[in-house]
């Protein structure tokens, strides 16, 4: 999950969206204050979670300011580091 601007956003495999939902009493709602995305790649969630690197991408393509210079930030230290 990541949040910002009074916004979470986050991440959970096809089918688990609706478990989630009753877990947290959450109900669909437009203009509601949390976004989840449901993928099908299991791929990337090795051991349940997703690589750093896809997470920053993830974060660069947001509309909020804070998440969008967050993803850039890390994207940039990891090309420092390959550099």
């Amino acid at each position: 999950m990541a949040g910002g601007s009074g916004t979470a956003e986050g991440y959970v495999m096809i089918g688990d969206v609706s478990a989630l939902a009753d877990a947290l009493g959450l109900v669909e709602d437009p203009d509601g204050n949390a976004i989840i995305h449901e993928v099908d790649l299991d791929e990337p969630f090795v051991d349940g979670r997703a690589p750093v690197a896809a997470i920053a991408v993830d974060l660069m393509d947001s509309l909020a300011t804070r998440e969008r210079s967050a993803g850039q930030h890390v994207i940039n230290e990891l090309l420092h580091v390959l550099s």
